[in-house]
Parts: C-alpha cells; sequence; structure tokens
C-alpha cells in the first residue's frame, strides 16, 4: 500500500522538491524514529550542505526535560529565559512590520547565549583525557 502511493505521488514530490530547493531555505521536522525503544536522530544529520537549526518547540522541550530532570543545571533555565524572551522580541518586531530585529536585541541576546554556554560548560565539564603512555605495550604472560 505504501509503495502504490508513494509511487502515485512521485511526481508530485518532484515538483515540490524542485520548488524547494530553487527558495534556498527549507524546514525539515527533525523528528526520529524509534528503534529498539531509543529514538534515533540520525536521518537529520545526514543533510550534507546545509545548515541545521532546531526548531525552538523541539529545544524548549528538551530545556523542559533537563529542568526537570536535573534542576541542580540552572544553564537550562536561563537558556529556556533566553528562547522566550527572544521570541517575545522577534513577535513585536513582526508586529511592528521591522525586517529583523534591532542590533540591541540581537548584541544583548549573543551575550546572554555566550554566558548560558560558558555556565552550561562550567556545569558540565568534558571528561579529562587521560595521557597516552609512549612506547610498546607489555606483552602477557602465559
Amino acid at each position: 500500500m505504501v509503495t502504490r502511493c508513494a509511487e502515485s505521488l512521485k511526481d508530485t514530490y518532484e515538483r515540490i522538491r524542485l520548488k524547494m530547493t530553487m527558495f534556498g531555505l527549507v524546514h525539515c521536522d527533525e523528528t526520529g524514529s524509534r528503534v529498539d525503544g531509543k529514538t534515533c536522530w540520525g536521518s537529520y544529520w545526514k543533510y550534507q550542505d546545509v545548515t541545521h537549526a532546531i526548531c525552538c518547540a523541539h529545544l524548549l522541550r528538551e530545556l523542559n526535560g533537563v529542568i526537570e530532570n536535573h534542576p541542580e543545571q540552572i544553564w537550562a533555565v536561563r537558556f529556556k529565559k533566553l528562547l522566550l524572551d527572544m521570541k517575545k522580541v522577534r513577535d513585536k518586531a513582526l508586529l511592528s512590520e521591522e525586517d529583523e530585529v534591532s542590533y540591541y536585541h540581537r548584541h544583548k541576546f549573543d551575550k546572554e547565549y555566550d554566558a548560558i554556554i560558558k555556565t552550561a560548560y562550567e556545569e558540565n565539564p568534558l571528561p579529562e583525557t587521560p595521557a597516552k603512555k609512549r612506547g610498546r605495550k607489555k606483552k602477557a604472560k602465559y
């Protein structure tokens, strides 16, 4: 059934695909598929020669999960607030029929984002990799 439906929509799909590529901006849903009870995001990240951006609704959902399950992660609370503040400013700009958010707000949001990322790394330091030993490995005794 799926094959038959796909075949009947092949020409329509191709016309839509061509129009989308002409615009240079395509929005894709990064919803993953479930395999063995785990969500796999691999298909989304395989698109080549594109700039990826995650949907803010999905980011907020992930941040809510961090906030609920790891309340000690202050960066997540700040990041959620930043996203919501950015949306509020963008919505206000759209209502005023402005093409973009002011330099003041972009600069303010950039600085806050950088501070949040710094805090996130401080709260979640990368594991240290031990220095590699030089020379041959010892032979096992049999």
